[in-house]
């Protein structure tokens, strides 16, 4: 039974009374939790109130503090909405539906969210909580970060972080995230100079840069196997296999999907980890201990900054090109691409299956076509490259295409590399 008062209707529900008013249409209901007509009349008139108001802005306003003061209420009891920013990547991966990452990948949640930690603390002191960015706080971190990092720290940044709020709203009782404040955002474009080879000359440069055998060594571990950064920081001497001249390893990136490479060690490349085992001996674990060390606790290794500072070459390059420059020599040298994917480690678990029949031989001449840069000099003709192998290579991607487009484009036809006798 319904008793009209005014705009609004009370109406009894069991021994309470439940106040009932129609706007733009829709109705809407509040709880009085009293038996007593009266007071239920004085709460109907409080609820009325600012629907009655002949402003519509201010009666939009008055609905929407409404629903903002419900859903302040609400998230004050939601664990997810109320979590603290520095405590989301420990919240997220407590949930049933968080991804199976390696350690070093949830180290880039941490370092990801650590930056806007950092930034709120000084930008938006304010913001404690999941439920306190908003899409303007977002927007403002992101135009801070964009100009300050490479493209692919922008890119895992923002998917991280639209990642996890995606969950916790999914998960949030009251779905107290009625936005993802990270979703329409596009992704930075990519540095292509970023990712191309590194020309002979360069190569030159950077081992004339090497102040210590330290040095020499993470260059050359890179330039002859194509292993990143932090695989070449890290290696152990149980990966190495003097006596059948090979490295065996599994890349820091693939190791969740247990993918390991093998690869000869190029003449150069041997002799001087020989040349280390046979002077310093195996002591630690590790090929370069410090290097080691350094890279487990920050995932950096500033001798590699050091060396292309001390070379002049900070613009468009990194650590990173030295892949890139044995995945296009070895191209270039007429290597089959399969055997390339194959030596690097970028081929699925089917295509590995496909390539699990090459032999030590073929990965020997892989390794052994690139020029030795301890020698006085080498000389390589480049393979005719033609669309259909472009193409090839850009379905690869392994980033050989940048390579190879720069050789074209400046018309280079031959590989040398000179270093003093």
């Amino acid at each position: 039974m319904a008793r009209s008062k005014g705009a609004g209707t009370l109406i009894k529900r069991g021994r309470y009374w439940q106040c009932k008013i129609v706007v733009d249409g829709k109705p809407r209901y509040k709880a009085t939790g009293t038996s007593s007509k009266v007071k239920a009349r004085e709460i109907l008139e409080e609820f009325a109130r600012p629907f009655l108001d002949s402003d519509d802005a201010r009666r939009l306003a008055a609905i929407e503090a409404e629903i903002r003061a419900k859903e302040d209420g609400a998230a004050e009891a939601d664990g997810y909405a109320s979590a603290k920013v520095s405590d989301l990547v420990e919240k997220y991966f407590s949930t049933a539906n968080a991804p199976d990452v390696t350690q070093g990948t949830r180290d880039n949640y941490e370092r990801q969210l650590a930056k806007l930690v950092s930034w709120l603390e000084e930008n938006e002191p304010a913001v404690k909580t999941a439920r306190d960015v908003t899409r303007q706080v977002a927007e403002r971190f992101l135009e801070w970060l964009k100009p300050s990092v490479s493209a692919s720290w922008f890119n895992g940044t923002l998917a991280t972080l639209r990642k996890i709020w995606k969950e916790f709203g999914r998960l949030s009782r009251h779905r107290c995230f009625r936005e993802n404040p990270w979703d329409g955002y596009r992704y930075k474009s990519a540095d292509v100079s970023t990712k191309r080879a590194l020309t002979p000359d360069e190569v030159a440069r950077l081992f004339k840069a090497c102040g210590t055998p330290d040095e020499t060594t993470l260059f050359t571990t890179a330039l002859y196997t194509g292993l990143r950064l932090g695989d070449c920081a890290t290696l152990k001497w149980e990966n190495l296999d003097f006596e059948r001249r090979v490295l065996r390893a599994t890349p820091i990136k693939t190791k969740r999907h247990g993918v390991t490479v093998t690869i000869p060690m190029h003449p150069a490349l041997f002799a001087d980890l020989d040349k280390r085992r046979k002077s310093i001996g195996e002591g630690s674990e590790y090929v370069l201990p410090e290097y080691a060390e350094g890279y487990l606790a920050t995932k950096k290794c500033n001798a590699a900054v050091n060396v292309f500072r001390r070379a002049g070459l900070g613009s468009g390059v990194s650590f990173h090109s030295l892949r890139h420059t044995f995945v296009s020599a070895a191209a270039s040298a007429g290597v089959p691409l399969d055997v390339v994917r194959h030596i690097v480690g970028h081929a699925s678990a089917k295509m590995t299956d496909h390539y699990a029949h090459l032999s030590d031989e073929a990965l020997s001449k892989a390794v052994n076509a690139l020029p030795s840069v301890g020698q006085a000099s080498a000389r390589k003709a480049l393979v005719e490259v033609d669309v259909k192998v472009l193409k090839e290579l850009e379905a690869l991607g392994l980033g050989v295409e940048e390579a190879l487009r720069e050789l074209i484009h400046h018309r280079v036809n031959t590989v040398t590399v000179e270093t003093a006798a």
